[in-house]
């Protein structure tokens, strides 16, 4: 396939590294999409396996394909902002190099942009276990309790709990170029969470925001080399995305109406992140959290006022190994009240088929009366018809006919 694609209304923007064991699908994916005026800018970040030659090979195919190359490997982030810098699309995507996109997605997200003037489209994803090859629907990416119930809307409609309103990660959502380059927003050159800065603040200062509520793109999870399952590696990342954010809120006067929404989403965010980090890096990251939280508290937190503050009230009480312990409990009741409900459940489904096997016995029998009734049926029916057609019916006939002639 030879497409030129002078003029694309969509730049896709995909950083890849050492994706060649399953890229050549995902790229698939992206150039079976049912519109084809798109253009696909690949930043390959360094790659040390055949990525290079697999991609060149595939834009050989297809002009629609634009690659970049790192000659050193600088992160998720710092590729992405190279690769917009090449962007010559209305609108923008960015998406991980294990994405795997529904054939209509850009044509249902570029025409909700289209037709609403949108900054942004969000639509809903799923996410591909890699190991059980299972697809799971991801219903908490977009919050519908929390969005103006409208076709189009402002992150100033969103009067509580913003940041809960969506995930902050940039796959799910079509951004207008101009709008960001108006902003002056770029992603953090960070090792892991280099989209909630970026995306947050995008969505923070979006007038038109619209919402496609169609699954349209697979998040691969339980990858074993993705960045997320190696957090471990930049722990820190975590309270250098939500400084950024927060400066970022403060110096466009933002603030203030999100301060409590900012504390209780960064005391959430934060206890996830120490949950699911372990060994060395947890004892690191645990009492940077502490000052993070406590920072927070002091600079923003008014005298006598109640904010819900679930992290910080834990870790200033515990030690990290006591909390480790404590979440091991919590984790251990969590599992025990999961196990009794399933045989909760188990029970219930038992009885439901017992009830079932009874009424389908019931069916059964008089499934078998039925017939038995309809053979006994047609025997009359067939019995009557021969005693109609015998010489005995015929005289016994003409002798009612005498009868009655005799009565009159």
């Amino acid at each position: 396939m030879n497409k030129h694609n002078i003029n694309p209304c969509i730049s896709i923007i995909m950083p890849v590294y050492n994706a060649e064991a399953y890229l050549d699908d995902v790229i698939k994916k992206i150039l079976m999409q049912s519109i084809e005026n798109f253009e696909l800018i690949i930043v390959d970040d360094c790659s040390s396996d055949g990525t290079k030659e697999l991609i060149t090979r595939i834009a050989q195919e297809d002009k629609r394909i634009r690659i970049i190359s790192n000659e050193k490997n600088e992160n998720a982030g710092a590729a992405r902002n190279k690769g917009l810098l090449l962007a010559r699309g209305e609108y923008v995507i960015f998406l991980d190099d294990d994405d795997y996109v529904e054939s209509d997605m850009l044509a249902k997200a570029y025409g909700r942009a289209k037709e609403y003037d949108a900054d942004v489209v969000v639509f809903r994803s799923r996410s591909y276990n890699n190991i059980t090859q299972e697809y799971t629907a991801m219903s908490w990416t977009i919050r519908n309790e929390l969005l103006p119930a409208v076709d189009v809307f402002s992150s100033n409609d969103i009067k509580q709990n913003f940041f809960n309103a969506f995930i902050w990660w940039p796959w799910d959502k079509l951004l207008k170029k101009d709008k960001i380059f108006g902003e002056n927003l770029k992603f953090q050159s960070i090792r892991t969470t280099n989209d909630l800065y970026f995306i947050c603040a995008f969505m923070m200062l979006a007038k038109r925001i619209c919402i496609v509520d169609d699954i349209l793109i697979s998040h691969t999870i339980q990858r074993k080399f993705s960045l997320s399952n190696t957090r471990e590696l930049s722990y820190h990342c975590a309270i250098d995305a939500l400084e950024a954010l927060r400066l970022f809120m403060l110096e466009k006067d933002l603030f203030q109406q999100r301060r409590i929404d900012f504390i209780s989403y960064a005391n959430s965010f934060l206890e996830w992140h120490l949950n699911t980090i372990s060994r060395e890096p947890f004892f690191k990251l645990y009492p940077d959290v502490l000052k993070y939280l406590q920072m927070l508290h002091q600079l923003h937190v008014e005298q006598d006022e109640k904010i819900d503050e679930p992290l910080i009230e834990r870790i200033s009480h515990l030690s990290p190994t006591d909390f480790l312990f404590d979440l091991k409990e919590n984790l251990m009741r969590t599992s025990d009240a999961q196990m009794a409900n399933n045989e909760r459940l188990e029970k219930k489904v038992r009885d439901l088929s017992e009830i079932i096997a009874a009424k389908d016995e019931v069916i059964s029998k008089s499934r078998s009366e039925l017939i038995s009734l309809q053979q006994a049926l047609q025997k009359i029916t067939s019995l009557n018809d021969e005693l109609q057609k015998s010489l005995a019916w015929r005289c016994i006939l003409k002798l009612h006919k005498l009868i009655s002639v005799l009565r009159r």
